[in-house]
């Protein structure tokens, strides 16, 4: 009996080809874990004020349309930090910055997706939660990688660019 060869869907991409040559060569994307750290909380940034526009704009309703995949990729973003850079600073260079992520990840847990009945109120309160913790990263954690060898500093690019998906 013959087999059928096996569907490929037009939109289906070709297959990896690696997690750096899978962005341009220039894109922030692809640098090292500071590069690419900066690059990340900018488009979280972004988002961030589209939530409270969007608050601002439409109401609730339409903020929390949006809410639950902000949520669950401000957590992939917390979660890679967490096992890629804490890892590789010293642990009493980033206590602060961890205890109050572990503060953050309470919070975004609680909201996730499943959770419909956030409100305005609290919405705003998490942004401020992860603007301050973006805040904390800059001042403190990207310095401490910025010291990292050059290469190591791109393995941990790499790192995070694999947790991340």
């Amino acid at each position: 009996m013959l087999e059928d060869p096996p569907i490929v869907l037009p939109y289906a991409g070709a297959e990896d080809e690696g997690v750096v040559e899978s962005v341009p060569e220039h894109d922030p994307a692809a640098g090292d874990a500071v590069d690419f750290l900066r690059h990340e909380h900018s488009k979280l940034e972004a988002v961030l004020e589209e939530i409270l526009a969007q608050l601002d704009a439409q109401g609730l309703d339409a903020a929390r349309m949006r809410w639950g995949g902000v949520v669950r990729e401000t957590l992939e973003h917390a979660v890679a930090e967490e096992r890629v850079v804490w890892a590789a600073l010293p642990p009493d260079a980033v206590a602060g910055v961890r205890d109050q992520q572990a503060k953050l990840l309470a919070e975004l847990r609680d909201q996730d997706a499943l959770n419909p009945d956030v409100d305005a109120s609290r919405m705003r309160a998490t942004v401020e939660l992860v603007r301050e913790h973006a805040r904390q990263v800059a001042d403190v954690v990207l310095p401490g990688l910025a010291q990292l060898p050059a290469a190591r500093r791109m393995a941990l690019g790499d790192d995070l660019r694999q947790v991340m998906g």
